[in-house]
């Protein structure tokens, strides 16, 4: 499959360090990364247009992510389905290392006939909101089950780094700082 050009790891979301500055990728247009196995099989993989608000960080660089599912594949190995990935972007502290697309594995495939009818529709949802992280208040019950998730390799971060220095340098234009809670700017909860 695509195991060389996707760097996969036991990183999760929940198992990062919170992200220390208030952070924004802000992206006015989708921007898509195309990658080939080892096969020949074509793989697509789409940051759509909104907020990503810094949320992670390991010892090399921040995680910044996109509101709900954010990020499409596509591949001719699911007959080009467009399938809805939670996820957003990866900067590495050095500037001179490509960025990386990010996305949680799961074992549920979420996919839409349309991706643009997608996009309006995120647009025109009001509040609508990333999906839920892993955690919190769920009982020794609810551990278990997600012990066996993650054992399963579900919430594990993949990771595609993008070597077309160009499309990098798209993802990576947008940075800024966050604007204050309370601002009349847009944080990624307001923009999809």
């Amino acid at each position: 499959m695509l195991s060389l050009a996707l760097l996969g790891g036991c990183a999760t979301r929940e198992k990062l360090a919170r992200a220390d500055r208030p952070e924004q990728i802000v992206l006015a247009e989708k921007v898509s990364y195309v990658v080939h196995s080892l096969n020949g099989t074509r793989w697509e993989h789409i940051a759509l247009p909104g907020v990503y608000e810094a949320e992670r960080k390991d010892a090399n660089g921040v995680y910044f992510y996109g509101v709900g599912r954010s990020i499409v594949q596509i591949t001719e190995l699911y007959k080009n389905e467009l399938r809805l990935k939670v996820g957003g972007i990866y900067l590495p502290d050095d500037p001179a290392k490509p960025a990386e697309m990010i996305y949680a594995f799961e074992t549920e495939v979420h996919s839409v006939p349309d991706l643009d009818q997608y996009m309006r529709d995120r647009v025109a949802q009001a509040g609508y909101r990333p999906a839920p992280a892993l955690g919190g208040p769920i009982g020794p019950l609810g551990m278990l089950a997600v012990d066996a998730m993650l054992e399963a390799g579900v919430g594990e971060i993949s990771r595609l780094p993008v070597k077309d220095r160009a499309t990098s340098d798209k993802l990576r234009s947008g940075r800024r700082s966050a604007p204050p809670t309370g601002s009349s700017q847009p944080r990624a909860s307001a923009i999809p």
